[in-house]
C-alpha cells in the first residue's frame, strides 16, 4: 500500500526529513508479518496510523501532551487497534516491534534508557531506532530540540552492542537531500533557537515532538506536494544507506530469544 497523503494531519505537513525518515523506516519494515506495535515517543501518531492502515495493531508512547492529543485523532479511525498513552507506566506487554525514531538523542544516559526499552521487547522482538549522525553537522536544530549528541557509526554500533541487542542493519540515510538542507536548517534556526533560549532542554524537547511538521494553508495540497518530492529523495537516498553520508542513522536491532533450559 502506498503512502497516502490524506493521511497526514491537516493543520500541518511533513518536513523533508520527517518524509525521508518515516519511508526509511516503513522500507527496513517491508516484509514484516504485521503484529502489535510500541512507538516510544510518537509524536503526532503519523507513522502509526500508516503501520495501522497495513494491519499493525499497538501502542504509541507520547510524553508531550498536545502531541499525544494529535497523535489520538491521527489514530482514531483504527479504533482500539491503536492507542496512546502518556505514561511509561502504563505500558505493561511486551512487544515484537519496538520503535523509536528521533528519541535517544534527547536522553543523557542513552545505555540506561536502551536498557529500559528492552523491557518492552519480547525475546526474538526487533527494535527500530533513528539518531541524528555526525557532530559536524550539529547547528542551532539541534538545541532548538534540546538534543544532548549526535551520533557516529561506530560508537552507535557498540551502545547497542552493549545493551546486549543483535544489529541486522546500520544505514545512513538522508543524502543528497541532507547535503542541501543542514545548511539551510543552521541558518534558519539561528533565529528559531532565539524563541526559545528562556525553555529548559527538557521543554524543548517537548516541543520537538512537533518539529517534524509545518504550518501551512491548504495543507492536503501541499502535502501532497511534499509527498511526491520526497519520495524523489527516498529513491535517490537508497543508493547511498551503505555509506556515511546521510546527516541520520537507522538501526534495526533484535533482542536474542532466550535459550530454553
Amino acid at each position: 500500500m502506498k503512502d497516502d497523503p490524506a493521511m497526514t494531519a491537516p493543520n500541518g505537513i511533513p518536513t523533508p526529513a520527517s518524509i525521508l525518515r518515516r519511508r526509511i523506516v516503513l522500507r527496513v519494515l517491508k516484509g514484516a508479518e504485521p503484529g502489535r506495535v510500541l512507538e516510544i515517543g510518537c509524536g503526532r501518531g503519523d507513522l502509526l496510523a500508516r503501520l495501522a492502515s497495513r494491519g499493525w495493531e499497538g501502542v504509541g508512547l507520547e510524553i508531550a501532551p498536545e502531541a499525544a492529543a494529535a497523535a489520538r485523532r491521527a489514530v482514531q479511525p483504527f479504533g482500539p487497534r491503536m492507542t496512546i498513552t502518556e505514561d511509561p507506566r502504563a505500558v505493561r506487554e511486551t512487544f515484537p516491534l519496538v520503535l523509536a525514531l528521533e528519541v535517544l538523542e534527547h536522553v543523557r544516559d542513552d545505555e540506561a534508557e536502551l536498557q529500559r526499552w528492552l523491557r518492552w521487547m519480547a525475546p526474538g522482538g526487533r527494535l527500530v531506532v533513528t539518531v541524528p549522525a555526525h557532530e559536524r553537522y550539529w547547528t542551532g536544530a539541534d538545541e532548538f530540540g534540546g538534543h544532548v549528541r549526535r551520533y557516529e557509526r561506530i560508537p552507535l554500533r557498540r551502545l547497542m552492542e552493549r545493551t546486549g541487542l543483535e544489529i541486522e542493519e546500520l544505514w545512513s540515510f538522508g543524502f543528497p537531500l541532507t547535503a542541501l538542507t543542514v545548511p539551510l536548517r543552521a541558518l534558519l534556526y539561528r533565529r528559531r533557537l532565539r524563541t526559545v533560549e528562556h525553555l529548559s532542554r527538557e521543554a524543548r524537547v517537548l516541543r520537538s515532538s512537533f518539529d517534524s511538521t509545518r504550518q501551512a494553508p491548504a495543507a492536503f495540497i501541499a502535502s501532497a506536494a511534499v509527498e511526491s518530492v520526497g519520495l524523489f529523495f527516498h529513491v535517490l537516498q537508497l543508493g547511498f544507506l551503505r555509506t556515511d553520508l546521510g546527516a541520520s542513522y537507522l538501526v534495526a536491532c533484535r533482542r536474542p530469544a532466550l535459550h530454553p533450559g
